[in-house]
């Protein structure tokens, strides 16, 4: 499997609570086709983006967001934690 840079490693890792290990994998060859996507942000086309670090059938990708249990809550805690990092502390 790839690696992220490391400056990207605190925030990648702490999506890595919602996931198990293997949703978690294919979950980043997604984010990573999303963020090289040009164009359409679909399942298919991140997955041409990223080409031969997306192993196995497509089919397995397209699980993550239709069918692999996972909660959406975890990922909105951590998303509601990133963000609230980012304000200034002084401000409600």
């Amino acid at each position: 499997m790839f690696t992220f840079p490391r400056a990207a490693e605190p925030l990648i890792s702490a999506f890595r609570m919602a996931f198990s290990r293997r949703t978690f994998q294919r979950f980043m060859v997604l984010m990573l086709g999303a963020i090289l996507s040009l164009r359409r942000r679909t399942v298919t086309a991140m997955l041409g983006v990223v080409g031969p670090l997306a192993r196995g059938p497509w089919s397995d990708f397209h699980g993550v967001l239709c069918r692999a249990s996972w909660s959406i809550w975890p990922l909105g805690k951590v998303l509601a934690a990133l963000v609230l990092e980012c304000l200034p502390p002084d401000q409600p």
